[in-house]
């Protein structure tokens, strides 16, 4: 083998090595990033069924007696869904 044709075999190389490398690189962040968003998915669905859970707490509350207490706590629970449930909120 000549040096020239030695050069261009390690130049493929190393062409391939730093493509093998890239290519797991992406893999890694594309990993990183699918973790994230099903983190903050699940994040986002255990929000809401806390919200969910205060406000049938809050509503069976009111129904069974609707005192004074009662109906400011559903007030707050139905405020805070509301506040989820706006699109603007984060």
């Amino acid at each position: 083998m000549s040096r020239s044709e030695y050069l261009s075999a390690l130049a493929a190389l190393v062409g391939e090595v730093e493509l093998a490398s890239r290519l797991r690189e992406r893999a890694r962040n594309r990993a990183l990033e699918d973790r994230k968003r099903a983190n903050e998915e699940r994040e986002q669905a255990a929000r809401r069924d806390r919200v969910e859970n205060a406000c049938l707490v809050a509503q069976c509350r009111f129904l069974l007696s609707g005192t004074t207490r009662n109906r400011l706590q559903l007030n707050e629970a139905l405020a805070l869904l509301i506040e989820e449930l706006n699109p603007g909120s984060p």
